[in-house]
């Protein structure tokens, strides 16, 4: 299961990663992820193979990645990738509008609300006919997968699910 993101010491360090960026700490989140996805395939509840899919990291808006130094979902994504052998993009989905931070605002309709259109695809032919695995650190609401999962099937996604590492 992915870590739940009431559990103090997973709140505390993905807050960490994030917040006080730390990017070292992107290799023992990705640890984790793959031993989930590992327990996922052995019990065959996902096959990460089927369709080929091309794992797409969430995007975050460029002034905070500037501010960050990093994309913590690209760093996840990546390592997924790396380790799987997977195809791998960060130019498919651009966050194109600075939103509030989703973890600032706390009723789920505000955050359906707050980030639509936040997202835009820049290379659809890349993802025409394909399956994608976005790749996230936390889902709360699931706003932000949902709107990115949107965008990627309105420009030609086959099939779209999702990877976080914590829930909550």
């Amino acid at each position: 299961m992915t870590a739940d993101y009431k559990d103090r010491l997973v709140k505390k360090t993905i807050k960490t990663f994030k917040f006080k960026f730390v990017a070292d700490l992107s290799d023992p989140a990705s640890f984790l992820l793959k031993k989930y996805v590992k327990q996922l395939q052995k019990k065959n509840k996902l096959n990460i193979f089927a369709d080929n899919p091309i794992l797409i990291p969430v995007p975050i808006h460029k002034r905070r990645e500037n501010w960050r130094g990093f994309n913590q979902s690209e760093l996840l994504a990546q390592s997924l990738a790396d380790n799987f052998q997977m195809e791998y993009s960060s130019e498919i989905l651009m966050r194109i509008k600075n939103t509030v931070p989703q973890t600032d605002i706390k009723e789920k309709a505000e955050r359906m609300e707050n980030i639509i259109s936040a997202f835009s695809c820049v290379e659809s032919v890349k993802i025409s006919g394909r399956s994608a695995l976005l790749v996230d650190d936390v889902c709360t609401t699931g706003a932000t997968l949902n709107e990115c999962a949107k965008i990627l099937k309105n420009n030609g996604a086959r099939n779209v699910a999702a990877l976080v590492l914590a829930r909550g």
